[in-house]
């Protein structure tokens, strides 16, 4: 039997892997209707590292931890990065940039891939 430090701990990844598994299957359903053009949807000028983080954030649903496995990065850079990328596009979370971005092509009427 777990110690009871550890119940919160589990209760909090489990909320965060809920949380995780929603954002992958909004971006899912709305992955239908884009397209992979970032730059027509992104009103500021984004470098090739910020524009690959903002793809595995909103096009994959990548965890932090995945995302660090897959660019080779330490999770403290990627969590540095993503702060970054939220600040110059006006979002306060991962969340707040999927329904940014996809309501940004939604709008645009673009194609379905």
């Amino acid at each position: 039997m777990g110690r009871t430090s550890d119940r919160p701990r589990a209760t909090t990844a489990l909320a965060i892997q809920d949380a995780a598994t929603a954002i992958h299957r909004l971006a899912t359903d709305l992955l239908q209707v884009g397209t992979n053009d970032l730059g027509s949807l992104i009103p500021v000028e984004l470098s090739a590292r910020e524009q690959e983080l903002l793809r595995l954030i909103v096009e994959e649903a990548l965890p932090y931890k995945e995302i660090a496995y897959r660019t080779g990065y330490a999770y403290g850079t990627i969590k540095v990065y993503t702060q970054r990328l939220f600040r110059r596009l006006g979002v306060r979370s991962a969340l707040e940039l999927c329904v940014k971005y996809w309501r940004g092509r939604l709008l645009q009427n673009q194609k379905p891939i």
